[in-house]
């Protein structure tokens, strides 16, 4: 959260958050070829490094993007996301087990999921900077 902050204060929130979640990439990616409990800390380490940015980048992201005046209701709807996430997730899990896909596997996907969102975020905010130009503009 410390490194966050501090990062977040001299490059911006436009310019860091499409990238805060690359290490949860390398977390999944390990936790598919750990061996051990012990190798799966290293996977640990890399959650852990997004989890701590997630407690300051996208509170800063909102309220730099889309103002305080909506904040709750953004915050609410991220919050619903979330908890729907969590519901859907273990069932969705079973049901590939089930369909014999195994976690190692399922864990590739979800660091190729992080991946997609990473570059689905750069675009989006490289529409947003466009569109903030051009209005400063005409």
């Amino acid at each position: 959260m410390l490194g966050s902050g501090w990062l977040l204060d001299r490059v911006g929130t436009g310019r860091l958050i499409p990238y805060y979640q690359l290490p949860m990439v390398v977390a999944f990616a390990w936790f598919a070829i750990a061996g051990s409990p012990m190798s799966a800390l290293v996977g640990l380490f890399f959650l852990a490094m997004t989890a701590g940015a997630n407690a300051t980048l996208p509170n800063a992201f909102w309220a730099e993007f889309y103002g305080t005046a909506n904040l709750g209701a953004i915050k609410a709807m991220s919050a619903a996301v979330m908890v729907l996430g969590s519901a859907l997730g273990p069932g969705l899990t079973g049901a590939l087990i089930d369909l014999g896909i195994g976690i190692e596997t399922q864990y590739l996907f979800v660091a190729g999921y992080f991946i997609f969102a990473t570059v689905m975020m750069k675009i989006g905010i490289a529409q947003v900077g466009h569109t903030q130009s051009d209005r400063s503009k005409g």
